[in-house]
């Protein structure tokens, strides 16, 4: 099947698969430069707002301090804006995840507001 304005073949995904390439930096080297911060593995909130602001729950997240992970955290909220975060990406990891529909690295970023236990 072919795409009736470009006459390409139609792409056989859903178009939301997401590959970010790797960065040059270790996680564990990437960890032990964080003072205080989290490892994210998920996040629970809504739609960002049109001008880049968000507000949810870290899920399946650890607390850094000292550039050692201490322990899991619950009930932890972070907020901040999108395209601040972009301009405030510090380091890409090597390493990269791949769940199926993403294969994406650790990106550690600044300017992310932390409250919570």
């Amino acid at each position: 099947m072919r795409h009736y304005k470009t006459g390409r073949p139609v792409v056989k995904n859903t178009g939301w698969d997401l590959i970010v390439e790797p960065g040059d930096k270790s996680l564990e080297e990437m960890i032990k430069s964080v003072d205080k911060g989290l490892i994210m593995g998920g996040y629970s909130g809504g739609e960002p707002g049109t001008n880049g602001e968000f507000s949810g729950v870290a899920k399946n997240s650890f607390f850094i301090e000292n550039g050692e992970v201490k322990y899991a955290v619950s009930e932890t909220m972070v907020n901040g804006n999108l395209g601040e975060i972009v301009k405030n990406i510090r380091d890409i990891s090597k390493e990269q995840i791949c769940d199926g529909s993403s294969v994406v690295p650790y990106i550690a970023v600044s300017g992310v507001v932390i409250s919570g236990k």
